[in-house]
């Protein structure tokens, strides 16, 4: 799934993006975010770079766009040809296609496979999309990467099941959901986590069928890591 946009659409793509990986385990390359102007966009305003749609074809390609991927084009306005050429390249290329504005009644409606238009009402300060707009736009953001994670296994009834405790606080939230799904005491949980070298998932499949960490990734992965199938065999 490839975000793409100018501006602060583009930011909160690849805000969204960077955040799956540690939130669900998700492979690095599965969401990504792409900017107009590149990186250093992410800082600073880049002027002029949204009114260049033939960045957007090499921009995509360098994001390793390929056809089955998902493109998502974010533009408040729905105007912005940088997202509007993406959008018909990521077509051409065979790819499903999303648009999602902050306008009820585009000015200009492409051919994609589905449109998000969702009306914010005026801005509080009239001519930026940053405030109302953004904030939408995060927030349907989260939607669609949180609905994905869901389709994917990635939770188990709404807990963030999928997690690899890097950290101490991911250590301390992963024991306290086994503890949870288990009905074990909190150290109990918490070495059951580290035998199954921090990965919360496989915890609690060896707990349930008394197995190795071995087999319970085995077991997962025949699922294709629904841990409700495990469980539920």
């Amino acid at each position: 799934m490839i975000y793409i946009g100018a501006g602060t659409s583009g930011r909160l793509g690849v805000l969204d993006a960077s955040e799956c990986p540690p939130t669900f385990s998700a492979p690095p390359d599965m969401f990504k975010g792409v900017i107009a102007g590149g990186d250093e966009a992410l800082r600073k305003s880049i002027e002029g770079a949204e009114d260049k749609p033939e960045n957007a074809e090499i921009d995509l390609q360098s994001a390793g766009m390929a056809a089955g991927d998902v493109v998502i084009g974010i533009a408040s306005s729905g105007t912005t040809p940088y997202v509007l050429h993406a959008l018909e390249y990521a077509k051409d290329e065979r790819c499903a296609t999303v648009f999602l504005i902050c306008n009820a009644d585009p000015l200009i409606e492409p051919e994609v496979d589905v449109l998000i238009a969702v009306s914010v009402g005026r801005e509080v300060i009239t001519g930026s999309t940053r405030m109302k707009s953004g904030t939408a736009t995060k927030m349907i953001l989260n939607m669609i990467s949180t609905a994905t994670m869901v389709r994917l296994g990635k939770v188990y009834g709404n807990l963030m099941v999928d997690l690899r405790a890097v950290n101490d606080k991911l250590i301390d939230r992963g024991t306290r959901i086994i503890s949870q799904l288990t009905g074990l005491d909190y150290d109990s949980a918490h070495d059951l986590l580290h035998r199954a070298e921090k990965e919360v998932k496989t915890a609690i499949v060896m707990h349930h069928r008394q197995c190795d960490i071995s087999t319970a990734r085995a077991r997962l992965e025949k699922e294709g890591g629904f841990l409700r199938s495990v469980l539920e065999r």
